[in-house]
């Protein structure tokens, strides 16, 4: 091979590769949509290997044209919009592409016999003055879910091996389009589903959900009477109540997950003293941590006033001294501190539990993750709430812990700048 020659198959190389960059690019840019990323293709193919590109996808037995693009733009696509019934028994034409998963290739079909005229869209092809062309099929995951067809009609080009390479990746990458927007589409329809089923959730249940807790109020409201038979019914009836507040906390939880997922999360700040809401939550949780022999400590020596949303950050506070207080072993210590200046405050929440370790420590903050190997103790729900809400205030939050010597967990609040 000459000098010459071997240049000349190189800029070839270069010139495809160049262009295989083109249309990657192009298609990136476009919108996920199925047809608008088909039709750009065909526009790209048109007319550097084909006076014609015609895309059809599959859906079961039928072939349904989504792009014809033709190097004339008055000839246009809505003038060559069809449907197909797939020919597994086909002997030529796109059909024999999509049932073998091999490109088919046809060089003068206007000089083939009738009996070699093939399915529905090879006779199409001829009616269009289409002179010769080749099919690729497009699989996705082993699957084919469509058909692109690269055609000369009006000029006397025909295709070779070179060509054909081109069109199997231009065909590739059509493939590729028609996944990304399939998995985007299912993604979304599946975001809507779970917005309904927290609708449901946050409406349905959450309303008689608060009727058992009202109703178990009410009749523990009535039991003062001394009587060892009312007394029996108590613990029952405040068994009811943990209940029915662990159950409405745990709604709460699935709500706010799907707020922060689908980027509603709004923070309502105010100027609030932050020493004050530390203290109504550590109060909170003071029975529990009494009934589980845990020493719960208020450090908090904050005074200035800081511009949060009281309820959001109470919802922090729980989470972590709850899990604090749940963590933390018999007879252990749980220490709440808060501290602030000019530039903000810091709230920290430490217990000398069993520690975390290391490798888990990047996950902790993230949705529905649970520690591997262990019982589930929670809806994994909460540090990532946690995060969502500090964030979403401007802070951050973090992790420090060391096996067997306890875990702390810290989070900063930004003074608001005027």
């Amino acid at each position: 091979m000459s000098d010459s020659t071997t240049r000349l198959d190189d800029d070839t190389a270069r010139r495809r590769l160049d262009y295989l960059y083109e249309v990657t690019a192009r298609l990136h840019e476009m919108p996920l949509d199925e047809n608008a990323r088909l039709l750009m293709l065909g526009r790209l193919a048109v007319p550097d290997i084909a006076d014609w590109c015609l895309i059809d996808t599959l859906s079961e037995t039928r072939l349904t044209r989504v792009t014809a693009v033709h190097w004339d733009p008055t000839r246009s696509l809505s003038e060559h919009t069809s449907e197909h019934r797939y020919d597994p028994d086909a002997q030529h034409g796109p059909s024999v592409a999509v049932r073998t998963r091999k490109t088919y290739v046809t060089g003068d079909i206007a000089a083939r016999a009738p009996s070699e005229i093939g399915d529905a869209i090879d006779l199409e092809l001829l009616s269009l003055g289409i002179k010769a062309y080749l099919s690729v099929p497009l699989e996705i995951r082993g699957v084919v879910v469509g058909v692109a067809t690269f055609a000369f009609a009006e000029s006397a080009r025909r295709y070779d091996r070179a060509d054909q390479d081109l069109a199997e990746d231009l065909g590739r990458r059509a493939a590729q389009a028609i996944e990304n927007t399939r998995l985007y589409e299912q993604g979304q329809r599946a975001l809507v589903a779970r917005d309904d089923i927290l609708a449901v959730v946050s409406h349905d249940l959450k309303n008689p959900l608060s009727v058992v807790g009202m109703a178990a109020g009410l009749i523990k409201g009535t039991l003062s009477k001394p009587d060892p038979k009312v007394e029996a019914i108590v613990p029952y009836v405040e068994a009811i109540e943990r209940a029915a507040r662990e159950m409405e906390r745990l709604i709460n939880m699935l709500l706010d997950a799907a707020r922060i997922d689908a980027g509603l999360l709004q923070v309502q700040a105010r100027d609030e003293h932050l020493h004050s809401i530390v203290g109504e939550v550590i109060e909170s949780w003071r029975p529990t941590a009494t009934g589980r022999k845990v020493e719960l400590r208020d450090e908090v020596t904050c005074e200035r006033s800081i511009t949060i949303d009281r309820e959001m950050i109470a919802r922090v506070l729980n989470n972590l001294i709850g899990n604090a207080v749940k963590f933390a072993p018999k007879g252990g210590v749980v220490r709440v501190a808060a501290t602030s200046d000019e530039r903000g405050a810091q709230v920290s929440v430490s217990d000398n539990g069993p520690g975390i370790p290391a490798a888990q420590i990047p996950h902790l903050f993230d949705r529905f993750w649970q520690a591997p190997g262990q019982a589930r103790k929670g809806s994994g729900l909460g540090l990532y709430i946690a995060r969502a809400i500090v964030e979403a205030h401007g802070g951050t939050i973090r992790a420090d812990s060391e096996p067997s010597r306890g875990a702390t967990f810290t989070f900063n609040l930004p003074a608001r700048s005027d």
